[in-house]
């Protein structure tokens, strides 16, 4: 697969540094491909293919996968994905649901809030990254040249725990704003849920939401009806941050 992958003083509300917000959900919205771009599982055997986001008007949001107020459907990969009442589509993030044919992905946007604490969450359904074993995304999220590149100007990025089995990679990165030192998580969480479908996870929050946000994403969002496999437990998390 070739791949365009795809933070609060540290209290900002998220509706007021909209500006913020979207150069940060630019660079965060299919990091869990090696590549350092927005999100998109693009097709290995076109290379003249337009991977661009495009505008899908909310009238047409059930058309490209939105069945019901808590539940989508990848209309590319027929994976389900449903979300309990403290979950929401992202009605403000710039592209809430996409779906590109030709690049073979599928993308929904929720977003969980309690009073000032956040989480952000991709879910992108796409092709298979090029890799031998899972173990691959963790080196290259690793490296020096990924954690040069993949954050937005202004912000500095470094693994703090990260893991691999055999269908599952995750990656928890602190980022910080230079400007103050406030501090933010991305995770990035791969799963190969079949041999030609893997679903690529972004998940971003900043340093007071990250507990709460991480309980409300094991609890409240499901896969084809199972939990967001996970290869990290909060408590690896909470020893290594």
């Amino acid at each position: 697969m070739k791949g365009r992958m795809s933070m609060s003083s540290s209290r900002w509300s998220l509706r007021t540094v909209p500006n913020v917000l979207a150069a940060l959900t630019l660079l965060f919205t299919g990091g869990a491909s090696l590549m350092a771009s927005p999100a998109v599982a693009a097709s290995a055997t076109d290379d003249a293919a337009d991977c661009s986001p495009v505008a899908i008007d909310e009238s047409e949001w059930e058309d490209y996968g939105l069945v019901g107020r808590r539940s989508y459907e990848s209309p590319q990969f027929g994976i389900t994905a449903e979300w309990d009442r403290t979950w929401a589509v992202d009605e403000e993030a710039q592209y809430p649901i996409e779906s590109n044919e030709d690049c073979q992905y599928d993308v929904i946007r929720l977003i969980w809030e309690d009073g000032d604490l956040y989480g952000l969450l991709v879910l992108n359904f796409g092709m298979p990254e090029d890799v031998e074993a899972m173990d691959e995304l963790v080196d290259g999220w690793s490296s020096k040249k990924f954690l040069r590149d993949n954050w937005a100007e202004g912000f500095t990025g470094e693994v703090a725990v990260a893991d691999a089995d055999d269908t599952t990679a995750e990656a928890v990165f602190s980022v910080v704003r230079d400007e103050d030192d406030a501090q933010f998580f991305v995770t990035y969480r791969t799963v190969a849920l079949s041999k030609d479908t893997w679903l690529y996870v972004t998940f971003t929050t900043d340093e007071a939401s990250f507990a709460d946000a991480w309980a409300a994403l094991d609890e409240g969002v499901q896969v084809d009806g199972e939990p967001v496999p996970a290869v990290l437990t909060w408590r690896q998390i909470d020893r290594a941050i």
